[in-house]
């Protein structure tokens, strides 16, 4: 039986609670002091995650026979509420390990790092009564180094648990029932299972949660939402969005409608992450977007050892509920068997996680952990993929000179392959290397549709192939990838940027500037867009505009002796003079460190010093400067008819 005691007072609210939704003045505190949330006790605006801490308040009580913030007035509690933690020495000493991390996760006074849902709560409650019996996941009792009391037997504490699961389960039903305009039905036992009224064609993984209570182990939960989306996007009758878009979710506070609005997708896949020594407990659920209705919810349980098969296991399960078309060539490349090194396999999400920072750094920690990866498992073929892609994205971006980082991105790439030539990762790579460093232009094709057959959800694929597409002389199929790669990954400042490429080459400029607006209003100092916005209105023959980009953007990297450079070369001569003694300044620098060549060339370029242009660029040529592709850019306009030019071009065998 069950017995409602308080359920408090309710209301309704669509959206963001605003004060048309409130039927009381902002500011006026309403409920039942001891179950207040921190948000909802300073008079603020309140969403589900206030009832998700009053849960947390009622199972304290409990398990404790205590409320977790008592004290004489309505005033002291409430205070103690927004500046004091519950006494966590009072629950029992036999309290599993996940309940405590849970019950914490409750009690969190930011609203954004407490618990999504209520479903969460109820998937751990109703576990953790069947483990206590026979365990199948480490989550037994924390160590005090005391001796067990009798007073709360496993039996006992059991029952508190099952009572506070099936209130969590009700609770849950009711909304459900709520939203679809029907009875609850009993769900206790079972996972959640509703059809979607219509059929899901898009999707995004959000950031699951860490339930370890330990900050260390965000790179492990990162990585298995990262792993789950990379599995997801092998279906290609699905839109998967991208990690970059999806990771800025994490920690948010904007309900799931507003979300999938945002991303344009029509479902979300929410989750959460218990890692306990080699032990790992998975949570999905899926959302409709569109009515904001939970339709499947389970829960996983596995080792480091078989993660794989925890991933498969988990992908399949959310592609036969949303009933996704897919191929059985599909679902082989999905389903994994081989077990993994667990030390290999840590190290291999460490050195993703500082691969996904984009910087010298992130890409330097991401070389170290990878390596360590293949110390552990020399046939861990992830492990050379992305290792190959540690050493591709310093090649690209000029952080390594690059006849040292792109032959290794090669070698990398191809042990990948030989041990899995289903890695999409490890294919654009190889196609990375054809293309930036080896000009094989056939080659480069080839695996970027490989690459795009095996994963037609990376973004990442789809800019480079974008840019390819732009060598090759084939602006429409360029501006598509660039669509493409938009939609997948949607809140990708670069992607955002990469759209304007085909367009700067088409010489439509007003439009490539439009489009350059989208990733500047979300961060002005996004160094990618403002080059790009420099050299259109360099192309336009605006020279003041030009000149004011071009120092905002050298600013962007730090390069303060550059911009004094340019601004004293403005004062004497205007923009030519400007860019030449920028020019001077990065060649005299070259002799100490690796600068692009391609940059000190396009700068010379700018200045009208011809010859020293084609110097720089037979630089770039020996050098094999990744930019060099990037001939059909306007930068270059003046100098095609040059036979030196043209020589450059048919050593290139570049494209006509």
């Amino acid at each position: 039986r069950v017995k409602v005691l308080d359920f408090g007072l309710a209301k309704a609210v669509s959206g963001k609670p605003s004060e048309k939704t409130t039927t009381t003045e902002p500011g006026t505190i309403i409920g039942t002091p001891a179950y207040m949330s921190p948000e909802q006790a300073c008079g603020k605006p309140t969403n589900k995650r206030s009832d998700i801490w009053s849960f947390g308040c009622l199972m304290y009580e409990m398990l404790t026979g205590h409320l977790p913030f008592e004290g004489q007035t309505s005033t002291e509690i409430l205070a103690r509420i927004i500046e004091r933690e519950p006494d966590w020495e009072m629950l029992p000493e036999d309290t599993p390990s996940n309940i405590r991390v849970l019950l914490r996760r409750c009690l969190q006074k930011e609203p954004r790092r407490r618990l999504r849902d209520i479903g969460d709560i109820a998937i751990t409650l109703e576990e953790t009564t069947t483990e206590l019996q026979s365990p199948t996941l480490r989550i037994g009792p924390v160590e005090t180094g005391r001796a067990q009391p009798t007073k709360w037997s496993r039996r006992v504490l059991s029952w508190f648990i099952t009572g506070a699961a099936v209130t969590a389960v009700v609770f849950l039903a009711s909304i459900i029932a709520f939203k679809l305009g029907r009875p609850p039905e009993k769900q206790v036992g079972k996972p959640i299972s509703l059809t979607a009224a219509k059929p899901i064609k898009a999707i995004v993984v959000l950031p699951f949660e860490n339930l370890s209570g330990d900050p260390e182990q965000e790179y492990f939960v990162d990585g298995m939402t990262d792993a789950l989306g990379a599995e997801l996007g092998k279906i290609k009758a699905l839109r998967v969005i991208s990690r970059t878009s999806a990771m800025q979710y994490k920690d948010t506070d904007k309900v799931i409608p507003e979300i999938v609005k945002e991303l344009g997708v029509d479902a979300v896949i929410e989750g959460s992450v218990l890692k306990a020594g080699n032990d790992i407990r998975v949570t999905a659920k899926l959302v409709d977007g569109r009515t904001d209705t939970h339709l499947w919810s389970e829960s996983y349980t596995g080792t480091l050892t078989n993660i794989l098969v925890l991933q498969s296991q988990v992908t399949l399960a959310i592609a036969r509920e949303i009933e996704a078309a897919i191929t059985p060539e599909e679902e082989r490349r999905i389903t994994r068997t081989e077990p993994v090194n667990p030390e290999a396999h840590e190290a291999c999400l460490k050195g993703r996680w500082y691969f996904n920072k984009y910087s010298l750094e992130g890409f330097t920690k991401a070389r170290e952990w990878l390596e360590l990866a293949l110390e552990k498992d020399a046939e861990y073929a992830l492990a050379y993929a992305w290792l190959a892609g540690a050493y591709c994205g310093p090649g690209y971006w000029g952080y390594m000179r690059p006849r040292e980082a792109w032959p290794k991105a090669k070698e990398a790439a191809l042990k990948a392959i030989e041990l899995d030539d289903t890695l999409a990762e490890a294919h654009l790579a190889l196609a990375a290397y054809s293309f930036y460093f080896d000009w094989d232009w056939p080659a480069a094709e080839r695996e970027f549709k490989r690459a795009i057959e095996l994963n037609p959800n990376l973004p990442e694929v789809r800019h480079t192939y974008s840019f390819y597409l732009t060598t090759m002389g084939r602006p429409n199929e360029a501006m598509a990838e660039s669509k493409r790669a938009e939609e997948l990954d949607p809140l990708n400042l670069a992607g955002m940027a990469v759209v304007a490429v085909p367009l700067l080459v088409a010489h439509r400029y007003d439009e490539a500037i439009e489009q350059l607006q989208k990733p500047l209003e979300m961060d002005p100092s996004f160094y990618p867009a403002r080059q790009a916005l420099w050299r259109i209105y360099r192309y336009k023959n605006l020279y003041e505009e030009a000149f004011a980009e071009a120092k905002k953007a050298f600013s962007l990297l730090g390069e303060d002796e550059v911009v004094k450079a340019m601004e004293r070369g403005y004062a004497e001569s205007g923009y030519r003079g400007a860019m030449r003694l920028a020019a001077d300044e990065l060649a005299a620098r070259s002799k100490q460190r690796y600068v692009r060549p391609t940059e000190i060339a396009r700068l010379y370029a700018d200045a009208e010093e011809k010859d020293q242009t084609l110097h720089w660029l037979q630089r770039a040529y020996e050098e094999r400067d990744a930019m060099l592709v990037h001939l059909r850019d306007p930068d270059w306009d003046s100098l095609r008819s040059d036979p030196r030019f043209q020589d450059l071009l048919k050593r290139m065998k570049y494209p006509p």
